[in-house]
């Protein structure tokens, strides 16, 4: 709901499914024939193996969807891939969709770990003791499909990865497209243990394209002290604000901090703590320079508080900026498609602006009324899409 003494900027012009379990990790586009592409993953994490790449499409502004078709599938069943960002279409119609490849081997070594009683416990420790998880042990690799004909077909890009044994580049975010025609791909870096105590250091920042796409530069850095999720905007003036998760040294975990940078992305200013705390936030700039951003789990210290807080009916809010993004107020809490049911908006929303100051939102929802853990290993089987338009109220 809409903080005291504040009338709603925005109300929910329709809602419904976009599609059904498994289907995760959304991101959508408006085509150059004004068509939306939504694309998924049938995975949240690489586990269980097999994930794929599906798109659907709307021809009536999201009110109904296409059935989901596959668009990559990796003929080695132990590949999990993921839309870890987001879509964007470019100023000449071309579709960029960045995907994450992964393959996490199983342990030879594997220990032996008794249950404990506890389900979730004994799911997470198995998860973690029978794969190996440590860097330079998996494969992670960061891909850019894109499209010349609005989503119809896809070609697979490869972006340059870091040394596999030293660390990961990580995607997220949207691709964003500058003035200058370069392309910036949000990404962010983990590095291993061994590649840390030799002094590098974690980052957020972006792949660099000069040519719309078809080949990316390194990994470029926002030296603001973390490294977590991203999200680029490039402004009307001509300067990039970043909002990145988990801010440290603030009194509650998970709030994002702001950054921005007037030339470019090659220098950003010392990032500022934002009163916004969630996850996988996504935002766009409205004509009249006031911003718009859209997070999951919102208020939430952890992400696994979804799958419990009973007293909620969503987890992704929207949150409406008039100073540039120093200052942030709660505006719209995007609701379940209706009041009975028990599909209930969670995390990972991603929204595209359809003219008018009328946004299409395309946001993952748990099912709370089947049985469930609250564990990666079991999430996709109540995992749904959900289709908000909001408008001006």
């Amino acid at each position: 709901m809409a903080p005291d003494n504040h009338s709603m900027n925005y109300r929910v012009e329709h809602n419904g499914i976009v599609a059904r379990p498994p289907a995760c990790l959304p991101t959508v586009t408006k085509t150059a024939v004004d068509t939306l592409v939504c694309a998924l993953s049938t995975r949240w994490e690489p586990f269980p193996r097999g994930g794929e790449i599906q798109t659907t499409i709307s021809y009536d502004e999201g009110r109904t969807w296409t059935h989901p078709e596959t668009i990559w599938r990796s003929p080695d069943p132990r590949v999990t891939l993921k839309t870890d960002g987001y879509m964007m279409t470019l100023a000449d119609g071309n579709i960029l969709l960045p995907v994450t490849y992964h393959l996490v081997p199983v342990r030879d070594d594997a220990p032996g770990t008794p249950p404990t009683g506890n389900h979730d416990i004994d799911l997470e420790r198995l998860w973690i003791d029978t794969h190996d998880l440590r860097i330079g042990h998996r494969q992670h690799h960061v891909h850019c499909l894109r499209s010349g004909d609005h989503g119809q077909t896809w070609t697979n890009v490869a972006v340059g990865d870091m040394p596999q044994e030293s660390g990961l580049l990580v995607q997220f975010g949207r691709p964003i497209e500058l003035g200058s025609s370069d392309v910036l791909m949000p990404t962010y870096t983990v590095f291993s243990e061994e590649a840390r105590a030799d002094g590098m250091v974690d980052t957020p920042g972006f792949c660099r394209s000069t040519d719309g796409g078809w080949s990316w530069g390194p990994h470029e850095s926002i030296d603001i002290g973390w490294s977590s999720e991203a999200n680029l905007l490039n402004l009307q003036d001509g300067s990039l604000i970043a909002i990145v998760r988990d801010m440290p040294d603030q009194p509650l975990r998970r709030t994002f901090g702001i950054t921005k940078s007037t030339d470019g992305g090659r220098t950003w200013s010392k990032a500022k703590p934002l009163a916004v705390q969630g996850k996988m936030p996504d935002l766009w700039e409205e004509p009249d320079g006031r911003l718009l951003l859209v997070v999951g789990a919102e208020g939430c210290n952890r992400g696994r508080e979804i799958y419990y807080q009973r007293d909620r009916r969503s987890f992704n809010v929207l949150f409406i900026s008039e100073d540039g993004g120093d200052t942030w107020r709660r505006d719209l809490e995007l609701p379940p498609i209706d009041n009975e049911t028990q599909i209930i908006p969670s995390d990972d929303p991603a929204m595209v602006p359809m003219g008018h100051g009328r946004y299409y939102v395309v946001h993952q929802s748990i099912d709370i009324g089947i049985e469930r853990r609250g564990h990666p290993i079991d999430f996709e089987a109540y995992a749904w899409l959900q289709g908000t338009m909001i408008a001006p109220a």
